[in-house]
């Protein structure tokens, strides 16, 4: 392929004064390769119990994690708030185990995914269980979710109980006999 004369003038200059400037291009092609945006990725576990007392409905946001992997610095183990990088589409999977004392028949729980785009927290996905019999059990409660993020909208994840007598459900930690409280959440775009 033969070289490409390129002229560049500055303003004000016209074609033939001393001022103009050539390039030669030795190819005329090139390879474009878009540069990817980098993934996000936050893995946390539930670092000890916490016990939760609740009448009527109370929330409570499932804090005290620590942190397995993250590819930034995006999750505040003191807050239990993630915190978006940049805009994308996002994948939120919570799972929370709950040892639920329950006094009285009528009982749930929920797991909640709640996320502040700007003007406070918003409740935006929830997994219940109900809870018919007056039991002490172990149960799971899995939340999967998928949204869009701005860069700086916040996630965190709640339990919400609610049980007209009161009663104590603690959040299971991480731990060699109980499976553990833990969420991800990444980036697909």
């Amino acid at each position: 392929m033969s070289d490409i004369p390129f002229s560049v003038r500055p303003n004000g200059i016209s074609s033939g004064d001393v001022a103009d400037t050539y390039l030669t291009i030795a190819s005329a092609t090139a390879t474009y390769e878009p540069i990817l945006p980098t993934k996000v990725y936050v893995a946390v576990l539930k670092n000890g119990d916490k016990s939760v007392t609740a009448t009527g409905t109370t929330f409570a946001t499932v804090d005290g994690m620590t942190v397995d992997y993250q590819s930034g610095s995006d999750y505040n183990i003191s807050t239990g708030e993630f915190t978006a990088p940049r805009t994308a589409i996002y994948i939120i999977d919570y799972a929370v185990n709950v040892i639920d004392n329950a006094p009285t028949y009528t009982e749930f729980i929920s797991a909640v995914v709640s996320v502040n785009r700007g003007s406070g927290y918003v409740r935006e996905m929830s997994q219940n269980y109900a809870d018919t019999q007056k039991d002490t059990l172990l149960i799971t409660i899995r939340a999967h979710y998928m949204t869009q993020l701005n860069a700086g909208d916040k996630v965190k994840n709640e339990i919400e109980i609610f049980n007209s007598g009161g009663t104590v459900a603690t959040i299971r930690g991480n731990s060699t006999t109980a499976r553990a409280t833990y969420q991800t959440i990444h980036s697909i775009t």
